[in-house]
């Protein structure tokens, strides 16, 4: 009677250590299962979302080109204007400032100027947006994706030139002076194309450009 008490006993035990041993492989599975689906899903998620970072940097940077190559397009317009050579060679200047406010209207981040050789005055003399100084001094330091001081803090400014000449002498120089934090054309088309904003940093100068804003996660202001 003791020894099928005893077997009795034994025989629970073994169930029980049974059960555990079973609930714990099962429980190691599902979490060992949970953890491969769940690094599977991380990772694809990582991958698309890195297309899609990859795909949307594409089409930022194919506007920009295509924003570019618009202004250089209008730039050489400008350089090569007969009407312009004529008034710069006659200093018609009431004239040639007329022709360039009327034909070529700066706005949207674009700031059209000529500049007859070996002269130092410029036509137009300046826009709202810029004072005389910080255009003078584009224009003479041509920056090319640079940011400058404009007296109420930092933009990011281009200067595109093209030459303007009569037959094989050099008149003057057309020049286009560039903002793209002040160009809502390519702003709204940033924003149609993609999600987001764009982020430019340069040496102690960062902000977004679609809002415009300083970012707030700790990069230089």
């Amino acid at each position: 009677m003791k020894q099928a008490a005893q077997g009795i006993t034994s025989g629970r035990r073994f169930s029980t250590v049974l059960m555990v041993t079973i609930i714990t492989l099962v429980t190691l599975s599902v979490i060992l299962i949970l953890t491969v689906v769940n690094r599977h899903f991380n990772l694809r998620m990582e991958r698309e979302f890195e297309k899609k970072i990859k795909a949307q940097s594409g089409q930022v940077e194919i506007i920009i080109r295509n924003r570019i190559a618009e202004i250089q397009n209008v730039l050489q317009d400008l350089g090569s204007d007969n009407t312009v050579r004529v008034t710069m060679m006659l200093g018609a200047k009431p004239q040639l400032y007329q022709r360039i406010t009327d034909n070529y209207p700066s706005g949207s981040g674009v700031y059209h100027f000529v500049q007859k050789y070996g002269e130092s005055s410029i036509f137009p003399e300046g826009y709202p947006e810029f004072s005389l100084q910080l255009t003078r001094q584009a224009l003479k330091d041509l920056p090319y994706g640079e940011t400058v001081a404009d007296g109420s803090g930092k933009t990011l400014l281009w200067v595109f030139t093209s030459p303007i000449m009569n037959t094989n002498r050099r008149m003057g120089t057309a020049y286009a002076l560039y903002s793209p934090i002040k160009d809502q054309q390519l702003i709204d088309a940033v924003h149609a194309a993609v999600e987001g904003d764009i982020l430019i940093i340069e040496e102690n100068f960062s902000q977004l450009l679609t809002s415009g804003k300083k970012p707030t996660f700790g990069l230089p202001v």
